[in-house]
């Protein structure tokens, strides 16, 4: 996508700090994994993990997330993603959506969705 924006951009030497930064400069806000994954590592755990577990069907998937809920650093991102499917990420979306307009006070968003929304309003006459 850089290489659309700038043709002369050699990105081949920058790690991937290195490629969030010069994408961000670029208008381009990239998360560390999927933004399910981002959110939940952000402080978003409680109200993810009990979306996971009220949605879900599966007896160990709820068994896991209520695990995520009381220790978010044991999240394991490739099951967590794998426990949404099932449920449907839009289905999943909704449900986090509704919840988060009734919290009092939401946890902060991931570092590069918080840079993309200030890039925006910031451009924005």
């Amino acid at each position: 996508m850089l290489a659309a924006i700038d043709p002369k951009l050699d990105t081949s030497k920058l790690d991937s700090a290195g490629l969030r930064k010069v994408a961000s400069q670029a208008g381009i806000f990239i998360g560390d994994q999927t933004f399910e994954v981002d959110l939940f590592r952000s402080g978003w755990h409680e109200l993810l993990a009990t979306a996971v577990s009220e949605l879900t069907t599966n007896g160990a998937a709820k068994k896991r997330a209520l695990e995520w809920k009381a220790k978010p650093a044991s999240l394991d991102p490739v099951a967590y993603l794998a426990d949404i499917a099932p449920i449907g990420k839009g289905r999943f979306a909704q449900r986090v959506a509704t919840e988060a307009e009734g919290m009092a006070k939401a946890p902060p968003l991931p570092g590069y969705l918080a840079a993309g929304i200030t890039s925006i309003v910031t451009r924005t006459p």
